[in-house]
């Protein structure tokens, strides 16, 4: 009896992320709008495993549009796609009515958790306190 031949395919998929930094040095990553520097301070920050995401702290005015609060808020810096978005806003992306600090990334980059003493970023939140909170990207 003659065997049932089957023909089979291998398909190999080489899954390797581009290296983010490919060489040593140093860059600046508290940035904004049109590549601009912080016009404020900025601190306490925390990177993705893969190094895309760099999360941290600023009191700069002009890392994102419309940011008048006179806060530290907490920023995100993709510098693959070479932009920085704020992540403690509220509900309805309201700014925060108080200080946010200490950020902290996860590895793959797409939760933040950090502290602040704002009132208005979940609903309910009435202790007068310093809060840990998570946001989702």
């Amino acid at each position: 009896m003659r065997g049932l031949a089957v023909p089979v395919a291998l398909v190999s998929v080489a899954i390797a992320a581009a290296p983010v930094c490919a060489a040593p040095g140093t860059e600046l990553v508290s940035i904004g709008i049109a590549d601009a520097q912080a016009d404020g301070g900025s601190g306490h920050a925390s990177i993705s495993a893969d190094g895309r995401f760099v999360a941290f702290a600023s009191e700069a005015t002009n890392l994102v549009a419309g940011d008048t609060n006179g806060h530290f808020d907490i920023f995100i810096r993709d510098r693959v796609a070479g932009e920085t978005r704020r992540v403690s806003i509220g509900i309805a992306d309201a700014q925060a009515d108080d200080w946010s600090d200490s950020p902290s990334i996860s590895a793959d980059g797409r939760h933040v958790a950090f502290e602040s003493e704002a009132t208005n970023l979940v609903a309910g939140d009435t202790n007068e306190v310093w809060d840990v909170f998570l946001r989702a990207r």
